[in-house]
């Protein structure tokens, strides 16, 4: 899944309502530990890709199930702005993407490469994020923006 999701970097201005970027089939429910199926779907869900599923949906668990048919991830992949979300810092393996969405809201998604958990901090007053592409900008210490987990 990481080796793919490297292979889109370059492609957003690709992405767009009508013609979207397709990293491939979802491998969630193929038996990952569900910590890596849900970094997999909501990375997919910020790149905006075709969420097609790759697993045996007679047989999947409740935990995929719960997964894939999580209506504010795909919300986030179908969001009317059509904008594939980008990868805005890296450290020590962590990595912090962001995606603008319709209406002046983000999608922000964190993912973690290494093999343990992280704790990660993230400056919200101190970091304006700006999408030149999107021509968009978050700046977290003038705009008041609620959050939730997904």
């Amino acid at each position: 899944m990481l080796q793919i999701l490297d292979m889109q970097d370059g492609l957003r201005e690709y992405a767009g309502p009508g013609h979207w970027n397709d990293p491939d089939m979802l491998e969630v429910g193929n038996g990952m530990p569900v910590n890596e199926e849900r970094a997999h779907f909501s990375m997919w869900c910020l790149l905006a890709a075709p969420l097609i599923t790759g697993n045996d949906m007679n047989h999947m668990s409740a935990e995929t199930r719960e997964i894939l048919t999580n209506p504010e991830a795909i919300a986030v992949d179908q969001d009317a702005l059509g904008i594939q979300g980008f990868k805005y810092s890296t450290n020590n393996n962590v990595e912090i993407w962001f995606k603008p969405l319709a209406g002046g809201s983000w999608a922000m998604c964190i993912l973690n490469r290494n093999q343990e958990a992280k704790n990660v901090s993230f400056d919200w007053a101190g970091e304006k994020v700006t999408d030149n592409f999107a021509k968009r900008a978050a700046n977290f210490s003038t705009t008041t923006y609620t959050l939730r987990d997904l």
